[in-house]
């Protein structure tokens, strides 16, 4: 404050609200994602959800989610456990943070949101055919039994 002065220290304040609020809004566009607590001055967390999905799913979702994001190397997404579920969280805080890096959270998030439906829905169809398969058996007076582990491992390989 005493080098710039608490003019330059209120403007970097007010953009990196305005970042945030920027931030939040086209991060709550992005399918699936479920804003938790909206910024009060920077910080806001969300998570990743969908239709049917338990919690766990949710929260394996949301550490994908970040892990991915901030696997690509451009921005940092941290996490945090509030009242039993976890949250993915962004602070637009650093005075290196401006409109480029919440274009690329932005990009990566997105990206990684692919990347786990692709994901949710390969598991999704493995689980259909065991149903299917279960079902099949029980027709013909079979009962399914867990395979062992190495059948398992074959079947679960894609």
């Amino acid at each position: 404050v005493k080098l710039y002065g608490a003019g330059a220290f209120r403007a970097a304040v007010a953009e990196k609200r305005e970042l945030a609020l920027d931030a939040v809004r086209r991060v709550a566009a992005l399918p699936g994602i479920v804003i938790d607590a909206p910024p009060d001055l920077s910080l806001f967390a969300f998570h990743l959800s969908w239709p049917g999905a338990t919690r766990a799913e949710e929260d394996a979702a949301t550490r994908a989610l970040m892990d991915r994001t901030t696997r690509r190397g451009r921005v940092m997404l941290t996490g945090c456990t509030a009242h039993g579920r976890f949250l993915g969280r962004v602070c637009v805080l650093s005075f290196r943070t401006h409109q480029p890096e919440i274009d690329a959270l932005i990009e990566d998030m997105a990206a990684a949101i692919q990347e786990i439906d692709r994901t949710m829905i390969e598991q999704s169809d493995r689980a259909r055919l065991r149903a299917i398969a279960v079902r099949a058996m029980r027709e013909r007076g079979l009962e399914p039994t867990m395979p062992p582990a190495s059948a398992q491992l074959i079947w679960d390989w894609r």
